[in-house]
């Protein structure tokens, strides 16, 4: 087994934790591959246009849909961004950042 996905509790609000539940088997982990199957071919482009028409542009930044673990690509602002983000510089190395580099 890949990973286990545990059941332990019914949802509290209907529409957001399943009507925009967005799964994509485009999404994978290093060291899965896909095979050769033409449904599966076919699905790996099409969910990710089907979940932008049904959810919208953001919906990878939607909490159902997001990662649990963050990331921190120095991205700020732009289009389509949802996320304000005032504590953290966006330029390294930098006298405000909280993380120095060792010297």
């Amino acid at each position: 087994p890949v990973g286990r996905l545990v059941l332990n509790r019914n949802i509290d609000n209907f529409f957001a934790e399943n009507e925009q539940l967005a799964f994509n088997p485009g999404h994978i982990v290093p060291g899965i591959y896909y095979s050769e199957d033409k449904l599966l071919q076919t699905r790996i482009f099409a969910y990710a246009d089907t979940q932008r028409h049904r959810i919208g542009p953001n919906y990878m930044q939607l909490p159902v849909n997001a990662p649990k673990c963050g990331h921190h690509n120095n991205h700020r602002d732009g289009a389509m961004n949802m996320t304000h983000r005032d504590e953290e510089v966006d330029y390294l190395p930098s006298r405000f950042d909280p993380c120095r580099p060792a010297e």
